[in-house]
């Protein structure tokens, strides 16, 4: 069936609709606490199957991109896996029996449904679902996400090595895959992999051989000897990969090249041998890690100079908590897209929150200090939180190469700044009000200034303060003509007027990146009350920019003792609900409306040891 008869009896069988509502229940069920209809999921014995029907089209147009073949969209490539995707993810969270929880586990029901359909493949269910879910989510750009759905599995490879050796080769080489993708604690998962497979290579010579004998016929073990050839071509596009992403080398053009000459000999010996569920593996397989390659962050930073190469080292430090080892696709669009063109005066980054500016910036000033050793980087950033919170990240990142500073907001220098300015500062963290102050007194740390950072400049159409940011950024280009700007902003009206402005005929066009790692619920809490049972029903809403989830579904957060009437009531009714769902955030209005809400949440849980932060507008702490 050629592809556009294919998407057409696709959507004759509404099937894009049915994943649809697959995406939106599954949603639905990650911050539910019991089953209603809107987290139900209906005819989930479809579900493996379609994935399976989407993957193949997603690894026909990789493919298809891979040989650079003409009027390609890679845009149909992502959407293919994303649906693939929703299917595998909506297996992982299939209701259970009614008085089980609905998150935080695997499906029992969601892994029989994918051993009934994948019977035949040489994976177990848990392994071909986690595998997939993986692959899809790497190739739809949904990492984010299907790194936290890969940390509900456990992975404990075959350790009977008397049993099928052919077994074992496919367990170890696949599961090693899912530990590439997930990449959890820190450096854990990557070495976990890499040893995975020098320990087949530790057993080959004894059990392979025991394998082989096992099998009667000549020809059948001709054919198995075929088979595992292939499947060890397989094994070293995991240490390709995996070595890789520890030191960048060795580049990821050679490493690229290496991992389609193992694939195509491991897909030719797979034809050979009639294997097609196995060739079909080894495609994903190979699209997997040639993904991972593409993200890691040695493959952006190359060809960014000594200094950046140092900062990515301490990046990827085992010694770090978190350590940075690959990009997000907004990241990754956003230096494709000249962000670091030196010739450029005014340059704008829009994208959503959390999907990575931060980083941006941070890669702008080790550049900008690289051309321009010996001037400083004015960050800014509207209020005084978040001068301490970009503070402690940027001396965490930069203690060992930069000296970063900080300028409370208030309108005079105190003896202590005026001390520590009087050293060699290489980022200066501030407001606008108190930078446009050390400016007007002109301050000896902002004769050198070659790069500000405006954080937040969406900020600049708000009022006195946003007047205050403008008038700065016009003085500065007025007065300190060498120096360059980079806005960072969620969203920016008029955005290229502002950029034409700041660099005149050096303007780079608005760098605008929709991609976000997350998706977002927003909706309403009220107390219901149903078959004499109350409640906490959270009903989605419609809104004019979040498309996640349909509006109106009504999900069920957590039981209740009676119906709930006031606001603060309710905020610590649903603080308790969704507590176990992961970190929460709330927003109050103003200082003395957070210090209430958090007194009366500590104070009510305080034998249950739950630490709460709880954050008011910013603006009002000013």
């Amino acid at each position: 069936m050629n592809n556009t008869l294919l998407q057409t009896t696709l959507k004759d069988l509404n099937i894009p609709f049915f994943i649809q509502q697959a995406d939106h229940a599954t949603l639905a069920r990650m911050i539910a606490s019991s089953q209603t209809d809107d987290t139900n999921q209906h005819t989930p014995e479809k579900l493996p199957r379609y994935g399976f029907i989407y993957e193949k089209q997603g690894i026909r147009v990789f493919k298809q991109l891979m040989a650079k073949q003409k009027n390609v969209n890679k845009n149909d490539m992502l959407e293919h896996f994303q649906k693939a995707f929703i299917c595998w993810r909506a297996l992982v969270s299939l209701p259970e029996e009614p008085h089980k929880p609905l998150n935080g586990h695997i499906s029992t029901t969601g892994i029989r449904f994918v051993e009934k359909e994948f019977q035949d493949e040489l994976l177990p269910a848990h392994l071909t679902l986690a595998f997939r879910l993986g692959v899809s989510g790497l190739l739809a750009e949904l990492t984010a996400e299907a790194r936290l759905d890969l940390k509900k599995f456990q992975f404990s490879p075959q350790e009977n090595l008397q049993a099928n050796w052919r077994s074992i080769v496919v367990e170890y080489i696949f599961s090693a895959f899912v530990l590439l993708v997930r990449k959890d604690k820190g450096w854990e998962d990557i070495h976990q992999a890499l040893t995975s497979i020098n320990r087949l290579r530790q057993f080959q010579d004894n059990y392979e051989e025991h394998y082989l004998e096992s099998i009667e016929e000549s020809e059948e073990q001709t054919l198995a000897a075929l088979e595992l050839i292939g499947l060890y071509h397989l094994a070293q596009l995991i240490t390709l990969v995996g070595e890789y992403l520890q030191t960048g080398e060795p580049g990821n053009d050679k490493v690229n090249l290496r991992l389609d000459r193992h694939h195509e000999q491991a897909t030719a010996t797979f034809e050979e041998t009639k294997q097609p569920l196995l060739a079909h593996l080894a495609d994903l397989l190979w699209a997997g890690c040639r993904e991972l390659v593409q993200n890691a962050i040695w493959t952006h930073v190359s060809r960014l100079g000594e200094n950046a190469q140092k900062y990515v080292q301490l990046l990827t430090a085992s010694a770090r908590e978190q350590p940075v080892l690959e990009l997000w696709p907004s990241q990754q669009e956003a230096f494709r897209r000249h962000l670091l063109d030196s010739y450029q005066r005014a340059i704008l980054v829009e994208m959503p929150t959390s999907a990575g500016k931060t980083l941006l910036a941070k890669f702008a000033v080790i550049q900008t200090k690289a051309l321009n050793p010996n001037s400083v980087i004015a960050y800014v950033v509207p209020t005084r939180a978040l001068v301490n919170q970009v503070t402690l990240d940027f001396r965490m990142d930069f203690r060992q190469i930069m000296q970063v500073e900080q300028t409370i907001p208030v309108f005079e220098l105190d003896p202590t700044e005026e001390r520590l300015l009087k050293n060699n500062v290489d980022i200066l963290v501030t407001t606008p009000e108190k930078l446009d102050l050390l400016i007007r007194s002109e301050h000896p740390v902002t004769k050198k200034i070659s790069l500000v950072v405006a954080d937040e400049a969406h900020n600049i159409g708000e009022g006195d303060r946003g007047a205050r940011l403008e008038l700065l950024l016009g003085t500065i280009k007025r007065d300190r003509p060498r120096a360059r700007f980079l806005l960072l902003s969620p969203f920016l009206p008029n955005g290229q007027e502002l950029v034409q402005w700041l660099g005149d005929d050096q303007a780079l066009p608005p760098i605008s990146i929709d991609w976000k790692p997350s998706r977002k619920l927003v909706g309403s809490v009220q107390s219901t009350k149903s078959q004499g049972q109350w409640t906490l029903e959270f009903e989605t809403l419609p809104t004019a920019h979040v498309m996640d989830i349909r509006p109106f579904m009504k999900i069920n957060v957590g039981q209740i003792s009676a119906r709930i009437t006031s606001i603060e009531a309710l905020t610590e009714a649903t603080v308790q609900a969704l507590s176990k769902r992961g970190t929460l955030l709330i927003l109050c209005h103003g200082p003395g409306t957070s210090v209430t809400r958090a007194k009366q949440i500590t104070t009510n849980w305080r034998q249950n040891l739950v630490s709460i932060a709880i954050l008011h507008n910013v603006y009002a702490m000013e």
